[in-house]
């Protein structure tokens, strides 16, 4: 999967996502849908499949997407100190049953999420936290790399106040948390031509690229 194919898939998914799954035969005005489908499950499985089809071809690789991992051997509990300490990275990269890559995904950052840039302080703390942990998910046992990568990836920035956008670079960038935006110049949900939205569009290949580097840095 190349970079504007994965564009592609999730415009088309941003698209259809109002739409019914089973609609009637005839179209009513009494059957409809008042939400749209969830579009960042499909962000996961478009993002996973662009990072397995570079990495396809090692020997010892995994990856999961929305895996619920826990520590069962460890100390670490959730806020409340009442459970145990339980992790949903939207995408894990194992390399020889080891965790290697978290990353967490976003389809944009939205004009009111002025507290989005507080996530790249919990993510530094949690990567500290887990770093050579033991761990394991549904028939899965594994442990953590001493050397996690956590990396945050933004489909667009469309939708991003200039203000809070500088905010939320300039606090994961403080952090050492690897902030990844992946197009600019129009967001996928834009409701406007296929022609004017591809006029519009601004792949950031660097990104992309920048994405590959860390995946094979941290399969050597």
């Amino acid at each position: 999967m190349r970079p504007k194919d994965l564009v592609r898939h999730l415009r088309k998914a941003y698209l259809k996502a109002r739409q019914l799954c089973y609609p009637p035969a005839h179209q009513s005005n009494a059957f409809y849908r008042g939400t749209s489908h969830s579009v960042s499950s499909v962000f996961e499985d478009l993002l996973a499949r662009y990072c397995y089809d570079r990495i396809k071809r090692i020997r010892g690789i995994r990856i999961i997407v929305d895996p619920q991992i826990s520590f069962p051997k460890s100390r670490l509990r959730n806020p409340s100190g009442k459970r145990p300490k339980l992790v949903r990275p939207d995408i894990c990269i194992f390399k020889d049953d080891k965790a290697v890559i978290f990353f967490y995904l976003n389809l944009d950052i939205g004009q009111q999420r002025n507290d989005f840039y507080k996530q790249a302080r919990k993510a530094r703390i949690l990567e500290q936290k887990i770093a050579g942990k033991l761990a394991k998910t549904k028939n899965f046992h594994f442990s953590i790399s001493k050397n996690i990568q956590f990396i945050h990836v933004i489909a667009s920035e469309a939708n991003a106040k200039r203000e809070i956008l500088g905010k939320t670079k300039k606090a994961f960038k403080k952090y050492g948390i690897p902030l990844c935006i992946l197009i600019s110049g129009v967001g996928p949900n834009d409701r406007i031509s296929d022609k004017e939205f591809y006029n519009k569009l601004k792949i950031n290949t660097s990104t992309f690229k920048y994405i590959d580097s860390k995946i094979k840095a941290s399969l050597k």
